[in-house]
């Protein structure tokens, strides 16, 4: 089936959800490391729902496993979450998730140099700084003395 228009605009990334083995571990995890705004929630059921947290202007929505989704299934290596962080926060990035005793990878994937991590429930995620070539990332993390794949 050949498509002959253009797709309409997708405006924003709304939310996603996520299976949580323990959502207190990772309401702390989400806003204590990551520094996400919890989300506030109406008690009353109404304009409620799971609880959540806002991470670059994204709601992400935790929900305790179930008949339906029984465990987490965080997805392959090749399966990720990536955010843009700015060059100058890389360095700070690093040094909070030591501190908070997360451990991390570094990519370069063609411009980009990249931390990856894990949430409590393995979960990956990215944050990525695009720069103007492969040569300058590539020279960031080496000029940094960090082991990376790409």
């Amino acid at each position: 089936m050949a498509v002959t228009t253009a797709a309409p605009v997708i405006e924003r990334l709304d939310h996603w959800t996520l299976v949580s083995t323990d959502i207190p571990r990772s309401l702390r995890f989400y806003t204590e490391v990551l520094g996400a705004q919890a989300r506030e929630r109406r008690p009353d059921g109404r304009g409620g729902g799971p609880v959540a947290v806002r991470l670059a202007n994204t709601t992400i929505d935790f929900f305790e496993p179930d008949e339906l989704q029984p465990k987490p299934l965080p997805g392959g290596e090749g399966q990720h979450h990536a955010y843009v962080i700015r060059h100058e926060d890389f360095d700070t990035w690093i040094e909070r998730f030591g501190a908070s005793g997360v451990p991390l990878t570094f990519g370069q994937f063609g411009n980009r140099m990249s931390l990856l991590f894990d949430d409590p429930d393995g979960y990956h995620f990215e944050f990525t700084v695009p720069l103007d070539s492969r040569d300058q990332a590539r020279a960031e993390l080496t000029r940094r003395g960090l082991n990376f794949e790409g």
